[in-house]
């Protein structure tokens, strides 16, 4: 069918360049649209571009507003607890753990508009706790914004990854944020002109092999960030999403991602394991490591935290943000790809290795190839030579002279024939990733 698709395809381009290449009003007809709508693009991404350069404005009186922030433990929580700190915003800093490494360095700064808000976006009761700490700290200071940062992430294949991480990952990264919105909309609705700003991935819009359940619920958070959007504006709140690439952060530290990885992979079934090999798992996390060592450094979250702080008290803000031009073209040339293109290019991730069992039936195929070969060879033996072995066959009581061979000697070169099939099925299962295949001597 994709033959098919492909070769209709080629008809309609070359008919159509053909009718192109003759037909001189029809070149002048598009010349103009053409370079119009190549003119807007290059000027669209070049606004982009330009606009990172520019000086932020920022909407006045921030220093009576309050901005919540869950998932403040490490990586662009912190960060952007940090720099609204320092820009003299009230600071609610949601943390997992108060003795996290985040927890301990927001303490340590003892500021009195900065204040360690343990909550379990999980967890309702937790995230009422919140809403009713802030809604009392408050006072007369208006609540600007809710960050849902709060993420974790999972990098395993579907077949070795338990249902309950699928739940874990979705549970937070999808969940939380409805969680959380849901709580804080009443606080949210008591200003004008206030935000809902959802941190999701670009991984939400296209998936990788081995990061199916993180691109799962990156992608409900932006649907829901969507339609979220729609629903708010008769309450003029806005909501806003930021859509990084894959950063340096504690989030994605190769020792980390690989602990994660074991741990999937020895819970397993046995099957499972059989069925893929060491060697697989042993290839999918050198991969996976390759893939988070080309992520973006961490002098660069410096892109993530301006965009972000754009998005809760910028003067005009974005709906989208996509904190890295070159990141933001590389995505929309993959989302334009058609499917079958896309599968190619984000497949390029997988290990190249075959699993076990895809192996073990490329051994058993050649095996079977090689004794097809030779009962190939049984079956071309003079038919003189089973005379006195079988009398379903009705052979001339001789032969010629010439052809007539000594029993013995048939019986030894199918001997040697059967080996030399099983020593070059041997030879060829150890060289079977190679589309070069040995040929048996005949």
């Amino acid at each position: 069918m994709i033959q098919k698709r492909f070769a209709l395809f080629l008809v309609w381009f070359i008919g159509t360049l053909a009718v192109l290449a003759y037909s001189p009003w029809v070149q002048q007809l598009l010349a103009w649209p053409a370079m119009a709508v190549v003119s807007a693009y290059v000027a669209t991404w070049g606004v982009k571009l330009a606009v990172t350069k520019l000086p932020k404005k920022y909407i006045k009186g921030i220093e009576y507003t309050g901005i919540f922030i869950t998932g403040c433990d490490s990586g662009f929580g912190l960060q952007l607890a940090l720099r609204l700190n320092a820009m003299g915003v009230a600071v609610y800093a949601g943390v997992l753990n108060e003795n996290s490494e985040g927890g301990k360095q927001l303490k340590a700064l003892s500021c009195p508009k900065l204040k360690v808000v343990p909550v379990d976006v999980t967890c309702d009761e937790d995230v009422q706790r919140a809403v009713k700490f802030i809604n009392t700290d408050l006072g007369e200071r208006k609540l600007q914004a809710v960050v849902n940062n709060a993420g974790v992430t999972a990098v395993t294949e579907v077949e070795w990854c338990p249902l309950e991480t699928y739940r874990q990952v979705l549970e937070v990264n999808a969940l939380g944020p409805i969680r959380v919105t849901q709580a804080f909309l009443p606080l949210l609705r008591k200003g004008t002109g206030s935000r809902v700003v959802v941190v999701a991935s670009l991984a939400g819009r296209y998936t990788f092999p081995g990061f199916t359940a993180y691109s799962m619920s990156k992608s409900a958070a932006v649907s829901f960030a969507d339609g979220l959007r729609r629903e708010m504006k008769k309450w003029s709140i806005t909501v806003h999403t930021i859509e990084p690439t894959l950063y340096k952060t504690p989030l994605t530290k190769p020792t980390v991602i690989q602990g994660t990885m074991q741990e999937h992979w020895d819970s397993s079934p046995d099957n499972v394991k059989k069925t893929y090999g060491e060697k697989y798992f042993a290839d999918f996390k050198e991969t996976i490591c390759g893939l988070l060592n080309m992520a973006r450094e961490p002098q660069r979250i410096a892109e993530v935290i301006d965009d972000m702080v754009d998005a809760v008290i910028g003067d005009e803000p974005k709906m989208r943000y996509v904190p890295s031009v070159a990141a933001e073209f590389r995505s929309q040339v993959i989302t334009a790809m058609p499917m079958h293109l896309q599968d190619f290019v984000l497949g390029m991730t997988q290990p190249r290795t075959p699993p076990a069992a895809v192996l073990n039936d490329v051994m058993r195929m050649k095996k079977q190839d090689a004794l097809g070969k030779t009962l190939t060879r049984l079956r071309s033996v003079p038919h003189w030579f089973y005379k006195d072995r079988s009398n379903i066959f009705q052979f001339p009581e001789a032969a010629p002279a010439k052809i007539i061979r000594d029993e013995k000697q048939v019986a030894k070169e199918v001997e040697e024939d059967i080996i030399t099939d099983i020593i070059d099925s041997k030879t060829s299962n150890e060289n079977v990733v190679s589309t070069d295949v040995v040929e048996n001597n005949e």
